[in-house]
Order: C-alpha cells, then structure tokens, then sequence
C-alpha cells in the first residue's frame, strides 16, 4: 500500500537539535539582556560611586590625607563630592568643601573635553615647607609659569566651563599664616 503524503516523516535527531538551537539562542538574548537591565545601573550608579570613593581616599591617603566626602553622580554624566572634610600632617593640612563637581557627556570624555569643573566653598591650608623637594629645584632651574603649567593640564583636558565661588588658600609659613582668597 503507497504511503499517503500527509503522514509525517520521522525526525531525525540533527532535525531536533537545529530546532532547539533558535530557542536556546533566545533565551541566552533573554538572560543577558536581563542582566544588563539589572547590572548597569548598579555599576554606573551605586558602584560608580563606590569605586571613586575608593580612588578616591585611597589618592587622598597617599598625601597623608584622611576624612570624608559624600559622592553622588553616575559615570555616564559626572561625578559631585558635598560635605568634604579632609585633614592631614604633611604638606596639605587641610582640604574642606560644600561641593566639588566634574560634569561631563561620554561623548566629550572621547574628545578629552570636560563639560563643567564646579567648587563651592573650598578651604586649603598648605605648608609649603613639608612639600617633598622635586628634582627641578635640584637642578635650579625657575619654576614654570602659571600660563605654561595651565597649558599641560589644557593638553589632557580641555573644560568647556570653570565655575568657582568662595576659594580659600591658607599658606602657612614659619612666622605664621598668609591667607589668600
């Protein structure tokens, strides 16, 4: 008796397996998309700011600096440090802020520009003669003017805005303090 054309013709098992591979592609989209749902704005927010507050004492601590700054912000936009409060016994006694902030686009980070560079009610105290000697005053020769040494910094970056209210410089020296505002 002919077989009809209606009746199904058995599977083999490299048939099944080309089937289940679509789906299985599919899931694993499904999951990592999840995971990226649920990762990035873990890590561009509250580990963000775990990360620069590690950086960022951890800079501080080499200057024989210690204290604490709140951080707010993401990677993707800048980062805002409020309540700054950092006291030491080498060079830079003391380092106290309302608000210190970096803003920027990652797009203008690719171009090496930054969007805004903002301090409020910054306080410094400095005593110069705890700074270590550098091998340029070994080798007398005069220090680089302040235009010159600007243009280094402008070279890394380039802000598109400086916004500062409210500095303060205290420079100690034997016969006693020479406040600078």
């Amino acid at each position: 008796m002919p077989r009809s054309s209606k009746t199904p013709k058995p599977q083999t098992e490299d048939e099944n397996t080309v089937e289940k591979k679509p789906s299985r592609i599919k899931r694993i989209l499904l999951i990592c998309g999840i995971l990226a749902i649920i990762l990035v704005p873990l890590v561009n927010g509250p580990g963000a700011r775990c990360l620069v507050k590690k950086a960022l004492n951890s800079t501080l601590d080499q200057q024989g600096l210690s204290g604490s700054a709140e951080i707010d912000g993401t990677l993707g936009s800048g980062i805002t440090l409020t309540d700054v409060n950092y006291s030491g016994q080498k060079a830079i006694k003391t380092l106290s802020s309302d608000h210190l902030s970096v803003k920027y686009t990652l797009g203008s980070l690719i171009g090496k520009e930054l969007d805004l560079i903002a301090a409020k009610n910054v306080e410094l105290t400095l005593d110069p003669s705890l700074f270590p000697k550098s091998k340029e005053e070994e080798t007398t020769e005069p220090p680089k003017p302040l235009p010159e040494l600007l243009r280094t910094f402008q070279k890394l970056y380039q802000p598109v805005a400086i916004d500062l209210n409210h500095v303060s410089v205290t420079i100690l020296n034997k016969k006693g303090s020479l406040p600078t505002e």
